[in-house]
């Protein structure tokens, strides 16, 4: 089916979800599951998309919502747990953060102890970028459809395809630290969020704070931009993919996400 859609806009399937990443990524990280090849990660996307976008509005529309609460409370925690371990560790093995401003792509040969754990935090992370396509499945299961917006499936789709090319490309880049860290550290908060509004009704006399959480969305994506311009001005052998993309999606959720708190609070005070 993937090489059928390519062919149709006369693309290079094989080179494209293959031979290109074989060709120009990190072989260094390339024996890991799901990494020899962009075909799976698509197909997930994929499914998960014809998932929330049709099948699942579908099978829910005669049925009522399935609760799921402690599902959620439970998957809330964990991924609130897992968030605060990326934080953790992002900042023990990058040198308090600081290895960010190390601007040179680094050498494939690097095969230390040290450049092998900061690929297994690296990869974890790109792995749990696909548990969080959960937050979507969960709504539609529960019929909450209207917060499947367009930026949250925006972000669901494009973060995992994101986050794997960076690795896949290479395992140890500097520049995705800033982003790690950041999303990591705002993850963490915003699923301690929805695990306390998982509970019930009862909580969101606790919940006041949303709208701050969503301010820290923001910012978070503003200072990545401003960590991208000195990056682009001091980087050395990085290919342009690495900053251009990442420039480029850090201004579009600024965009989005400044969207969706303009118009999500100014109704409330209105």
């Amino acid at each position: 089916m993937l090489d059928t859609i390519l062919s149709l806009g006369q693309i290079d399937s094989k080179y494209w979800l293959e031979d290109y990443w074989n060709k120009n990524g990190d072989p260094r990280i390339a024996d890991y599951f799901l990494m020899s090849s962009f075909r799976p990660i698509i197909w997930i996307q994929l499914i998960y998309s014809i998932f929330v976008l049709h099948v699942g509005p579908k099978m829910m529309e005669n049925r009522k919502p399935f609760s799921l609460k402690w599902t959620m409370i439970t998957y809330n925690i964990l991924m609130s747990c897992l968030n605060a371990y990326f934080v953790i560790f992002a900042i023990v093995l990058h040198n308090f953060a600081l290895d960010m401003f190390d601007v040179k792509f680094p050498s494939f040969t690097d095969r230390s102890a040290h450049t092998e754990r900061i690929f297994r935090l690296h990869y974890l992370f790109t792995i749990s970028k696909l548990f969080d396509l959960l937050d979507t499945i969960f709504f539609i299961l529960r019929k909450k459809n209207s917060q499947v917006t367009v930026l949250h499936f925006y972000h669901h789709f494009s973060v995992p395809f994101q986050a794997w090319s960076y690795f896949r490309l290479c395992g140890n880049s500097a520049i995705v630290i800033p982003f790690g860290l950041l999303n990591s550290l705002v993850h963490t908060i915003m699923y301690a969020y929805y695990g306390m509004a998982a509970f019930g009704p009862h909580m969101r006399k606790y919940l006041w704070w949303k709208r701050y959480l969503t301010q820290l969305q923001i910012v978070q994506f503003v200072c990545i931009c401003i960590y991208l311009i000195y990056f682009i001005a001091k980087q050395q052998g990085y290919p342009r993919y690495f900053f251009y993309n990442l420039l480029f999606q850090s201004i579009l959720y600024i965009f989005l996400f400044g969207k969706y708190y303009f118009t999500t609070y100014r109704k409330i005070k209105q």
